[in-house]
């Protein structure tokens, strides 16, 4: 009988040791990974699906699957993801990143301490690090840097520049506070631009776009899309397209060749062709002399009123119009005041 309680003693101090060593080896696991981040999801492409008893069990299933960034758990199943974008709240669910993620990646430049970025806020949520945040901003073309305060996340968009907030650090992509080269209107964003398309061509930023057109005989200005530039010739107007950054050269219509002086506080009489965005009245006469059916236009609040069968003019404040040299077909009181 003694015998028999030995031997029973002894196989349970195997199994605690083997149990011992299994927890042992999760932890080991476990220790290439961020801490757990409770009620949080994680936003990725799935590589897999799989159970395990505790969120600590993910750490070697996703260790062990290609390409894995990290892993939600939620009722005993792992989800196993790669592609990382960004995290979000959701209710029960842990999910801890691999460590170093973000660490690796390329195109930004050196963090920035004790500031912050002024620009359009497109995201916030909760990271570990820094890093991280430099993963989610390099998988969105519209995030041009990203603001790590308390462990949160700020991807911003259009920045403008920096400010002072303590404790804060930011990272931005390279390129982005390159200046253009003289000679480009500033920038239009999400606006598109009409023309004929002489080439594409890839940029970190739409700032890079500017050296190409310079060198592209016959391009007038481009659109940055998705770190696309279109560089374009023959100028006939913009658009409204969203996530797109324009510039047109600085001398596209300059002097208004073939139209009569401004005349300031008018409007035209007459048919409306088109309108569209516009930063400067000169882009105006370059779309309407490329026109046979353009007579002239009216600018006001940034935009240019393309005109036809023009009759005269009226009074409107702010309004500045030009007329086609060769279209002032009627005279004195054949124009209206």
């Amino acid at each position: 009988m003694a015998r028999f309680s030995s031997m029973i003693a002894t196989l349970a101090i195997g199994y605690v040791c083997a149990e011992d060593n299994n927890a042992s080896s999760v932890q080991e696991q476990c220790l290439t990974f961020e801490e757990q981040a409770w009620d949080t999801d994680m936003a990725g492409d799935s590589v897999g699906e799989e159970w395990a008893a505790s969120s600590d069990g993910c750490c070697a299933l996703c260790s062990n699957r290609e390409g894995c960034e990290g892993f939600a758990y939620l009722d005993n199943k792992c989800y196993l993801k790669t592609n990382f974008r960004g995290t979000y709240g959701k209710v029960g669910v842990i999910t801890r990143l691999r460590k170093g993620l973000g660490s690796d990646v390329q195109g930004f430049g050196a963090a920035q301490h004790g500031e912050d970025l002024s620009g359009d806020l497109l995201e916030d949520w909760y990271a570990p690090t820094a890093d991280v945040c430099v993963a989610g901003c390099a998988a969105r073309t519209d995030c041009q840097g990203i603001a790590f305060i308390d462990k949160r996340c700020y991807l911003k968009g259009k920045i403008a520049g920096t400010y002072k907030h303590d404790g804060c650090l930011v990272r931005v992509k390279e390129g982005v506070f390159a200046q253009c080269p003289a000679g480009f209107d500033a920038p239009a964003y999400d606006v598109g631009l009409s023309g004929d398309l002489l080439a594409s061509k890839t940029a970190a930023t739409s700032d890079g776009c500017c050296s190409m057109c310079d060198e592209m005989e016959g391009c007038e200005g481009f659109a940055f899309f998705q770190q696309v530039c279109y560089l374009k010739a023959n100028f006939s107007g913009t658009f409204t397209k969203v996530g797109v950054t324009s510039r047109i050269r600085s001398n596209l219509g300059a002097g208004c060749p073939g139209f009569e002086a401004a005349e300031q506080n008018k409007d035209l009489v007459g048919d409306m062709l088109d309108d569209w965005y516009a930063t400067r009245p000169e882009a105006c006469c370059a779309a309407c002399g490329r026109r046979s059916d353009c007579q002239g236009f009216a600018f006001a609040s940034d935009r240019c009123y393309l005109k036809g069968g023009v009759t005269g003019t009226y009074a409107h404040k702010d309004c500045l119009v030009h007329l086609k040299s060769s279209d002032r077909r009627l005279a004195g009181a054949d124009w209206l005041v």
